[in-house]
């Protein structure tokens, strides 16, 4: 975007030239329609010629596709060209547009797992990712700038209860979270799972998110692993014992742990060989 150095500012409003897409939200032919444009009677609906985005985007502005790890290899056949030659045929027409803006692609998805399996083309990949920004974590983030959580609901505890209650409500948030959830918590869910999370406990001093966040009892593997209670022997008893209670039998276990007996008898030892045997008996509830 043009910039003028001695006023400090853009030239232009930067937002009139920023076009964003959701694919995930389209169908193949709205996508199309959207980026590309089309003339009337290219398909059922077009009434009358509509300009795509890739056509009135100016020079100095960018056309940002969220998701793009969301589209079949059909789309991404169709926008090798674009990206390669920076032209495209509206559909329905044969004259060729140019384009001579800033394609932004996002995803969330595992790139190269994605490559691996196919969904994903090759050369779409490396036409489209001449400079790549990874958004670090929220855990990441957290780890980087500890007092990032206080600003959040200091924030929140100011819009919802007044300055006034704000550092008595963030007190409590914080050793709240501290206590239900621990300071490792992984936050898989990014500032989506975090900000709601503030809200419940500047709005009622609790919280009772569902799924993985709500904190699991002590025998909870992520729980012990996150926190460092486990050493690697430890671990290893364990995994024995679950493949002895669906293997059956010590030799069953050996076999499939390519261990020996005497190795599988020491991890488990005799309270867990006893019970473990005992029909109905839970796993985790061997000492």
């Amino acid at each position: 975007m043009p910039s003028a150095p001695k006023r400090g500012a853009f030239t232009q409003d930067f937002a009139a030239g920023f076009f964003p897409l959701n694919l995930a939200a389209l169908s193949p032919t709205l996508i199309e329609s959207a980026l590309f444009g089309h003339r009337r009677g290219a398909f059922s609906g077009a009434l009358a010629d509509r300009a795509g985005w890739m056509e009135v985007c100016p020079p100095t502005g960018a056309v940002f596709l969220d998701e793009i790890g969301e589209v079949g290899t059909d789309i991404q056949v169709k926008r090798l060209r674009v990206l390669q030659a920076r032209a495209f045929p509206p559909p329905g027409g044969t004259e060729s547009r140019r384009f001579a803006a800033k394609i932004i692609a996002a995803t969330n998805r595992d790139r190269p797992a994605e490559r691996r399996a196919g969904r994903f083309r090759e050369d779409f990949y490396y036409r489209l990712c001449s400079d790549q920004l990874a958004t670090p974590s929220l855990r990441e983030q957290l780890d980087a700038s500890p007092d990032e959580w206080s600003t959040l609901v200091t924030h929140i505890a100011g819009r919802l209860r007044g300055e006034d209650e704000a550092a008595e409500c963030t007190r409590g948030a914080l050793a709240w979270i501290e206590t239900a959830l621990g300071a490792r918590q992984p936050w898989r869910g990014n500032f989506r799972e975090r900000e709601p999370c503030g809200r419940n406990l500047v709005l009622r001093a609790d919280d009772r998110p569902a799924g993985p966040l709500v904190r699991a009892g002590a025998e909870d593997w992520n729980v012990l692993m996150e926190s460092g209670a486990l050493t690697a022997e430890e671990l290893l008893r364990r995994d024995t014992r679950i493949v002895f209670a669906q293997a059956g039998s010590i030799e069953e276990t050996a076999r499939r742990l390519d261990r020996d007996r005497r190795t599988v008898q020491a991890r488990l030892g005799r309270a867990g060989i006893c019970g473990l045997a005992a029909a109905g008996n839970p796993v985790e509830s061997v000492a």
